[in-house]
């Protein structure tokens, strides 16, 4: 999803269509190398119209462009894991498994926070 509205400002002429940076940088570099992205974020570079980096970047990124207003914020999960072998299921557990998809256990992720320029 964020790759398509990234290549959408892309395609609409954006220039950056993005900043990325962080954790985000991979697997976006590969997604999005054919795209006019800039990975780090300077004071001169234009408004984005999005934003992909670490939640903890976040600060800075307000402290360098003062820009706070001017963005919505979601947290998004970039990479997602399960480890199913740390718990081991009932027949219920498994059976729900089978046909919802839901796994037993913890599922954990890497987050990154996505940042989208407010329309005027």
């Amino acid at each position: 999803m964020i790759v398509a509205e990234i290549r959408k400002q892309a395609a609409d002429g954006r220039r950056p269509a993005a900043v990325v940076i962080g954790d985000a940088a991979w697997p976006f570099a590969w997604y999005l190398r054919r795209e006019p992205v800039d990975w780090a974020f300077t004071n001169d570079a234009a408004l984005p119209p999005i934003v992909a980096l670490n939640p903890e970047q976040e600060q800075l990124f307000y402290e360098q462009s003062s820009l706070v207003q001017h963005y919505s914020r979601e947290i998004v999960p970039l990479r997602a894991w399960w480890l199913p072998q740390q718990q081991t299921p009932g027949i219920g557990e498994v059976l729900q498994y089978l046909l919802t998809r839901k796994p037993w256990g913890n599922i954990g992720a890497r987050e990154i926070l996505v940042l989208r320029a407010k329309t005027p």
